[in-house]
Order: structure tokens, then sequence, then C-alpha cells
């Protein structure tokens, strides 16, 4: 059974929109925090090059999400594009 390609890129897209707009309100509320767990996450020496004027705006946020939107709907398609092809039934004579 294959993935529906378009409800599959839609439900990606819709999922990396949403985990952005949380993680851009815990960027808010927590600044500090969240920037310690990225320089580590990224193993970045000097951190500082991180925090010079980041401020989280709410026109940054909307769109940042939305272009994780759209990637997620872009990356959502293509993958249940190539999944779809692995898992087609082939002829008896191609196995």
């Amino acid at each position: 059974m294959g993935l529906n390609t378009k409800k599959f890129a839609l439900a990606l897209g819709l999922t990396g929109g949403i985990a952005y707009i949380i993680c851009a309100f815990i960027v808010s509320l927590f600044p500090g925090l969240t920037l310690k767990l990225i320089i580590s996450l990224f193993h970045l020496v000097d951190g500082e090059v991180l925090t010079r004027n980041v401020t989280v705006t709410f026109g940054g946020a909307v769109a940042g999400a939305l272009e994780v939107f759209v990637y997620g709907c872009v990356f959502g398609f293509v993958f249940a594009l190539i999944y779809n092809r692995l898992v087609a039934p082939r002829p008896a004579s191609q196995v």
C-alpha cells in the first residue's frame, strides 16, 4: 500500500510549521537556555556569533514557519513519491 503523496506532504509541512512555532515561542521565553542548547547541538566552539542582535519577532516567526511548512511539503511529497516507487509491486519477471 502506497502513501497518499499530497496528504503526506501536507502532514509533514504542518508538523514542521507547528514545531517551528513552538520552538520560536520557547526561544522567546528562554533565549539564554536555548542558545546554550543550540551551541551544544551544533558543536560550536564560539557561540558568540549567534548572540549578535538576535531577537525573535512575530513577523520573523511567521516567515520562518511558512518557510519550514513549504520545505516540509516539498520534502514530504518527494519522500512519498520515492517510497511509493520502492514499494510498488513488480511483475514476476522483474523480481
